[in-house]
């Protein structure tokens, strides 16, 4: 496994808040340095001091080895639940936790859906979620979408069921 990265780089952004109305304002330190000054909304002029440089320091958290999945959160979905294959932690070459065998939960596809499988489900709700829709959206157009369907979905035609949950 390759070691775990530490960010190369930190964008920072100076925040100034208008004495008079408590605006933030938001500036690039080449803005701060060049410019210098702050039109605020309310008329006021806000005068900037430059800055040659932040130090900026990360704080890693402190991994503690755990042995049992209820340890994990699934943030999302409130489950109990690891979602990564490998836990990373420090001053190892290889980590102790791997993920262990799926636990099957019984899924829900309902009766009037006409999705052959859980597995094309699952496919399903992995293509809207690499699109940004959050687990539960995606199970909510997925039901849906293959309720509209014309045809059962299968592995032959879920390409254009695909399709039809982007454009339809």
């Amino acid at each position: 496994m390759s070691k775990c990265l530490e960010p190369q780089k930190v964008q920072i952004t100076p925040v100034y808040i208008c004495d008079s109305c408590k605006s933030s304002h938001y500036e690039s330190i080449d803005y701060v340095n060049k410019i210098g000054k702050i039109l605020c909304c309310c008329g006021a002029v806000i005068s900037l001091k430059p800055i040659s440089t932040f130090q900026v320091k990360p704080v890693y958290v402190n991994v503690e080895r755990s042995k049992k999945r209820q340890d994990f959160i699934d943030i999302e979905n409130d489950e109990d639940a690891s979602t990564d294959d490998e836990i990373c932690f420090d001053n190892e070459e290889e980590p102790l936790l791997t993920t262990p065998p799926p636990i099957h939960h019984k899924k829900e596809v309902s009766n009037h859906s006409n999705l052959e499988s859980e597995e094309l489900l699952e496919r399903a709700i992995d293509f809207l979620l690499a699109l940004g829709y959050k687990k539960s959206e995606s199970k909510k157009i997925i039901k849906r979408k293959a309720g509209a369907f014309p045809h059962e979905v299968t592995d032959n035609n879920f390409e254009d069921f695909a399709k039809s949950l982007l454009f339809d």
